[in-house]
């Protein structure tokens, strides 16, 4: 109705929906439940709907419009996460209730869907996945990708809004703007200038090199804890005819979960992109542990060379007024200084956190559990891989500071770990 109902060249408003079960059935198993539902066959009945519905993946929705290879684009896509340890990795979901024939379905899984180019381009498909999670957590308005687009470049512009030419960084902003949001920013492709550049002191560069080779893997442990999607850019790169390395398309994608290894580092990363797919998966391509270079969907198929991120977008409560550019260096500071010991820094709301604190074992349980606290905490935690959590030190995320709250909580009476090797 925003865009194509306007064409001269028709287009159906109706779409297809498929959906699919990890069990097979026929049509006249289907028919039969929905037939005898109170009769003297209810039991059959119920057997078949408990298998059915334990066993529902999700569905695609097919869009009566046809992409550059004329293939119809897939719509609003719900399909459930993957199977994966849940001990090692996790996923930004949500739970969606879907309703077959009256058969009440559920999916928990982050939505998808692909762009169509006319009203919007991979970073508008991004910013829809991404708002579908944050309407649940901040109670932002469910928009449409038309609209979407609609809101983020509502001032002028040098290209035409519509058909849309793709959003620009600051479009991208301007839509959490738009919705009542605010945003942290990491430019990634700026901190690597400071190292090419050499402008910079000795210090700057080593300190930037350090903070370079944990960045991504930190802010992803640190935002998905809170099941905040990241809108992350990349930039993919091609050979050319001389053999060297041509800058391509800016792409835009959601990071949506990460798995970890027996280290407690991360091994994966799963993406929603909207050319490649839900929880797409991303390996480390850096030569360090940076995940800064991307194996991935793009490169896995040739049809680029490199995939190199750029910047990461993070989309905040106005409430979160504690900048990640200025708690992150707490944590570098405590690795710094604790080398035998690993941290980790995350974000969590304070009815999250309380329910973890009370499978742990730590001194004046009781009162700490009891405790007022902001709505929103950090979390730097420390641990080793053979006695797991030793000690949390929790800090305001309401406050424009970094301000710690109370004393650090000690585990299992390891304080003797915390003296400095």
């Amino acid at each position: 109705s925003k865009f194509f109902a306007r064409s001269y060249k028709h287009v159906s408003r109706r779409v297809k929906r498929i959906h699919f079960f990890a069990t097979e059935f026929t049509q006249e198993n289907l028919e039969y439940a929905l037939n005898h539902q109170n009769d003297e066959h209810a039991e059959r009945h119920e057997i078949f709907m408990s298998c059915i519905t334990s066993k529902y993946i999700g569905f695609i929705i097919l869009k009566p419009l046809l992409d550059d290879s004329n293939q119809k684009l897939l719509g609003r896509t719900l399909l459930k996460c993957p199977d994966i340890d849940t001990e090692t990795t996790q996923f930004i979901h949500k739970d969606n209730k879907v309703n077959l024939f009256g058969i009440c379905l559920q999916v928990d899984t982050l939505p998808f869907q692909m762009q169509d180019t006319a009203v919007g381009g991979c970073a508008t498909s991004a910013l829809w996945s991404a708002n579908s999670k944050l309407s649940e957590l901040f109670g932002t308005p469910n928009l449409s990708p038309f609209e979407i687009t609609e809101a983020a470049v509502n001032h002028v512009e040098h290209n035409r809004n519509f058909p849309s030419q793709g959003l620009t960084i600051e479009q991208m902003l301007n839509f959490l703007r738009y919705i009542k949001l605010d945003y942290d920013i990491l430019d990634v492709r700026k901190l690597r200038s400071i190292i090419e550049k050499k402008e910079f002191s000795s210090e700057v560069i080593n300190d930037t090199q350090q903070n370079l080779k944990c960045l991504i893997p930190d802010t992803i442990k640190a935002f998905i804890n809170a099941e905040i999607p990241l809108i992350c850019g990349i930039r993919l790169y091609k050979f050319d005819e001389s053999n060297s390395l041509a800058e391509k398309p800016f792409h835009a994608v959601i990071i949506s979960g990460y798995k970890e290894d027996i280290t407690g580092n991360i091994s994966e990363i799963y993406i929603h992109d909207d050319q490649k797919g839900p929880y797409s998966i991303v390996t480390n391509a850096s030569a360090d542990d940076s995940f800064l270079e991307w194996n991935c969907k793009w490169t896995e198929d040739n049809e680029y060379d490199k995939a190199e991120v750029e910047i990461l977008i993070i989309p905040t409560y106005p409430k979160m007024r504690t900048i990640y550019n200025k708690i992150y260096p707490s944590l570098m500071e405590e690795r710094a200084k604790y080398s035998n010991l690993y941290f980790e820094l995350k974000l969590y709301s304070i009815q999250k956190y309380k329910t973890d604190l009370l499978t742990m074992q730590f001194d004046d349980k009781i009162n700490i559990l009891k405790r007022s606290l902001p709505r929103f905490v950090w979390v730097l935690s420390s641990y080793n891989l053979f006695n797991g959590s030793i000690s949390d030190k929790v800090y305001d995320a309401t406050s424009h500071n970094v301000e710690p709250i109370g004393k650090t909580i000690i585990f299992n009476d390891y304080s003797n770990c915390l003296n400095p090797p």
